[in-house]
């Protein structure tokens, strides 16, 4: 046992030990009876002994250590408040444990012996301060080259595994940079096996396996077997590509284009860090599964904080589309629905939209850990399966789950009076955290009023953030970074809705509050309407790419004139026959760094994010010509 239990008895805390006795936590040779407010101990990692590791953790997510005595006596916060004499024998104990951390990177054949069990429950930081006393020179991160102006001396890779340089030719290296990782793994479902060439031979090498750093980040950990050398193949981003071609032993890494360099400088930052945080909490899995080939493939759907009802749509979904247009059913992989229930799938469980794939559904994995465990136990390669482009066929799918959802009735039954009146419907889409007008309720009341006096008789959708039924109750798909705001989102838009319902006139406008309801009855809504109005933001992916509704956005002025993804939701690069979407014109949009935003991504304060206010008129002119 390499991790003892802590707990609090007889008023005071305790270590439980691996003999079952209780041995009484000490901070300068006295009891410990409480914590500092906020701070809990979550165990102690034995497998440096003599020196023992406490670990703790504050409610916000801050961790810390206690170096502790064999007698569970504190000896120091922080590596430099212990003696030369400490550090030294820890040191000694500290080689061993990077020896074999070392080798789960770097080695054809890694090892993990028993010392290592528990090594998760230490925190990043303390580990990287304890790598820093054995290695005080090593590279706090992998430093990123361009394989183009690569020189000799940064070609030379030590292999300790076979006692050489390697010297890695560039051509070899472009090959890999060049290769379209979906492309390669929709080769890898016809043959079963992923596939790189040698950095050093041009040699295909199949002895390939996935480290699944995080939803944004995998590596291929490949081993040329004639030179026993270990390389990764590092692939990054929502459109999971490859990024750049990885060397462990030297933490150097190389790429070719103007992309794979932004997304390694963006998606991969701290990415050695990241690397280590994956290792300790699955590494133990990893020597057996390096083993040998894989039985079969899997690609998981993020369902987690970070799930964004856009990517969903345009990557995930879109690359499934591709699955079963592209592949035969025999080799679909296994679709891992990450989360709890009602996490993800905004658009529908996945079984549902592609009928094909629902025998290869896997539910229930709760977190990342426990999906690596079990894909590492059954022999499963792990790939992200994703794609950038909206197909009509996968726009269809969504439409019918629509068509045949009983719980719209309601929807259906205002939307048949609405026709029968010939009372046309609008949709306003709203976006309240940052990127957005300023004055929402001028803005709003405004517009609505100008469809009134334009088209006569109108139905407004008021439209937000859409929810889903967790655990018995209805909880919003949240936006990105959206937990930095001081209330919920929905409650704002909420206050708008109501604030136009009380101010317009009902015999001439109706209004519809979507706000907090589900995605469906979104897309229902959007199926029903005449075009849409709302500012640029992760709406349009319900806009566009799923209902493809033409319509008018606003945004800031510095989004519209310096933004390269801008039309991502309406050119046919990334949809298939979008309708017309028309944009104001940046020069009638006025940008204000002092406006408040609800939500602020950035600090100091970024420009993409300014609150802004419209030229009315000018959006009056772009409305009604559309």
């Amino acid at each position: 046992m390499s991790t003892y239990q802590v707990e609090y008895s007889a008023g005071i805390w305790q270590v439980r030990t691996a003999a079952e006795t209780l041995v009484p936590l000490l901070n300068g040779d006295k009891p410990v009876d409480a914590f500092v407010s906020g701070w809990r101990a979550t165990g102690v990692y034995t497998g440096l002994a003599p020196i023992l590791l406490l670990e703790l953790v504050r409610d916000d997510g801050s961790e810390a250590t206690w170096y502790l005595d064999e007698g569970m006596n504190r000896i120091g916060g922080d590596l430099e408040e212990l003696s030369p004499e400490i550090r030294l024998g820890l040191a000694r104990r500290v080689s061993e444990i990077v020896s074999n951390w070392d080798s789960l990177l770097v080695s054809p054949k890694p090892s993990w012996p028993s010392t290592m069990d528990g090594i998760s429950t230490v925190n990043a930081r303390t580990l990287a301060g304890l790598e820093r006393l054995v290695r005080p020179a090593i590279a706090e991160d992998f430093t990123w080259h361009d394989i183009s102006r690569a020189d000799g001396n940064t070609l030379s890779i030590e292999n300790p595994a076979a006692a050489t340089i390697a010297v890695i030719e560039p051509l070899h290296v472009r090959s890999i940079l060049t290769t379209d990782l979906q492309q390669a793994i929709l080769v890898g479902l016809q043959t079963g096996r992923l596939a790189w060439h040698s950095p050093i031979t041009g040699k295909s090498i199949t002895d390939v396996h996935c480290i699944y750093v995080d939803h944004t980040v995998n590596l291929y950990r490949c081993v040329d077997s004639d030179h026993g050398l270990v390389f990764y193949v590092c692939c990054a981003g929502h459109e999971m590509q490859t990024v750049g071609v990885l060397f462990p032993t030297v933490r150097r890494a190389f790429y070719l284009t103007v992309m794979q360099k932004h997304l390694a400088e963006t998606v991969c930052t701290g990415l050695l860090s990241r690397v280590m945080t994956a290792l300790k909490q699955f590494g133990h899995f990893l020597p057996d599964y390096f083993k040998g080939p894989l039985e079969k493939f899997a690609t998981p759907l993020w369902g987690g904080a970070a799930f964004h009802i856009g990517h969903h749509l345009w990557n995930e979904l879109s690359g499934l589309t591709t699955i079963v247009e592209a592949v035969n059913r025999e080799l679909y992989p296994e679709v891992i629905v990450l989360g709890l229930p009602g996490d993800g799938e905004a658009y529908g469980e996945i079984g549902h939209l592609f009928p094909e794939l629902s025998e290869f559904v896997i539910r229930g994995i709760t977190s990342v850990e426990e999906m690596i465990g079990i894909c590492c136990t059954r022999r499963i390669q792990i790939v992200r399966i994703t794609g950038h482009y909206v197909a009509n066929s996968l726009r269809t799918r969504i439409a019918a789950l629509v068509h045949v959802n009983r719980n719209l009735e309601n929807e259906r039954e205002l939307a048949m009076r609405l026709a029968l009146e010939n009372i046309p419907i609008v949709v306003l889409g709203l976006r309240l955290e940052n990127r957005t007008v300023a004055d929402q309720d001028e803005f709003n009341l405004r517009l609505v009023e100008y469809l009134q006096q334009r088209i006569g008789r109108v139905a407004i959708v008021v439209d937000g953030h859409n929810s889903r039924e967790k655990g018995g109750y209805g909880v919003s798909f949240r936006s990105f970074t959206e937990s930095r705001a001081a209330s919920p989102i929905t409650d704002a838009e909420r206050q708008i809705a109501e604030m136009l319902r009380g101010k317009v006139d009902e015999r001439k406008t109706t209004i519809v509050d979507n706000i907090g309801g589900t995605m469906s009855a979104s897309l229902f809504w959007l199926s029903q309407a005449m075009f849409f109005i709302s500012p640029w933001g992760a709406g349009l992916a319900k806009y566009r790419w799923a209902a493809n509704l033409p319509g008018v956005v606003v945004s800031s002025r510095w989004v519209l004139q310096n933004k390269g993804d801008l039309h991502i939701y309406d050119d046919e690069r990334y949809m298939e026959s979008p309708t017309i979407t028309e944009f104001i014109d940046g020069e009638h949009v006025f940008d204000f760094e002092e406006a408040p935003v609800l939500v602020q991504v950035f600090r100091p304060h970024h420009p993409m994010y300014f609150n802004f206010k419209v030229n009315m008129k000018a959006l009056y002119k772009v409305i009604a010509g559309s």
